[in-house]
């Protein structure tokens, strides 16, 4: 995370933030076999 903190701009949006959120949480709920948390930011 830090190493893309400081090489790329960050967009500190809550709408994006909640809708990058919900898409991932979908992608996940969809997967089989998932193992691993996520976590979207």
């Amino acid at each position: 995370m830090r190493m893309l903190r400081s090489s790329q701009p960050i967009v500190n949006d809550p709408l994006m933030s909640d809708y990058v959120s919900a898409l991932g949480a979908k992608l996940v709920a969809n997967a089989n076999d998932v193992k691993t948390p996520f976590e979207f930011f």
